[in-house]
């Protein structure tokens, strides 16, 4: 730590007083932690000779900082900042072809989103404000289509909902669970319509109904069931219509079936 203190003094500060300022006003302060002021070093460190551009809110207050600029755009990573608070709001990497959020946080300074590159692989980590994970998605590009899979948390951890999304179009299969980890409902889609046969539970894990679909309309057999497992009602679909319903008692007796 007394290291860094004196390549801090010896050769960073005649080129950024700034920066210098800032820091040594919050050494002094009481609640400054030694942790911040070793971050602060390392940052300014690995910035030596790379220019810096900022620019302020109307109230003069620290808006963005970053290093390049070309054709009046923001090029790099640039980082942003709370209005009217010395608070990291977001990181930007900007090109001149698209930008992408790279960090957000929330004002009480805790992680709200990350994006993460490994190899080909995109994810993308969203967490609550208390800082438990609230979804992750997977981003696999291609020069043709962009595919993403989501899955969204409880705070708790267990995991409340999955889904593929295909050039942001939901597609595949979706899955929707209880915090207790029972499934809920499990639907097929294809070009963000459902279609094929949708699943759904009561939270006991027992069937509670199952209904057909064909390019986002009911088409085919629609059933829907007691607690107890037992048949409540069935009927076919047309064109998104029920033609026909049968009904039961929940001990499967005097079942009444009617045409509409």
């Amino acid at each position: 730590m007394e290291f860094k203190k004196y390549l801090f003094k010896k050769f960073i500060q005649p080129f950024f007083k700034y920066e210098i300022q800032e820091i040594e006003e919050k050494i002094k302060s009481k609640d400054f932690q030694e942790k911040e002021i070793e971050n602060n070093i390392e940052n300014i460190l690995e910035n030596i000779g790379k220019k810096q551009y900022k620019d302020s809110y109307n109230n003069d207050t620290l808006f963005s900082v970053g290093n390049r600029f070309e054709n009046h755009k923001k090029i790099g990573e640039w980082i942003y900042y709370f209005k009217n608070i010395k608070k990291i709001q977001k990181k930007i990497r900007h090109s001149l072809k698209k930008d992408e959020l790279i960090e957000e946080y929330y004002q009480n300074g805790s992680l709200k989103l990350k994006r993460v590159e490994v190899e080909n692989e995109i994810r993308i980590e969203k967490y609550f404000i208390t800082g438990e994970l609230q979804s992750v998605e997977i981003l696999e590009e291609t020069s043709f289509s962009e595919k993403r899979y989501e899955y969204i948390f409880y705070k708790t951890g267990a995991l409340k909902e999955k889904k593929e999304i295909l050039n942001g179009v939901i597609t595949g299969v979706n899955e929707f669970f209880s915090e207790d980890g029972i499934l809920l409902r499990k639907t097929s889609f294809q070009n963000g319509k459902k279609e094929g046969l949708e699943k759904v539970f009561y939270e006991n894990g027992i069937l509670k109904s199952l209904i057909d679909y064909k390019k986002g309309l009911k088409e085919g057999t629609e059933k829907h069931f007691y607690e107890n497992g037992q048949l409540k009602t069935y009927g076919i679909n047309q064109n998104n219509i029920l033609q026909n319903i049968g009904k039961f008692d929940e001990k499967g007796n005097n079942w009444k079936r009617r045409r509409i």
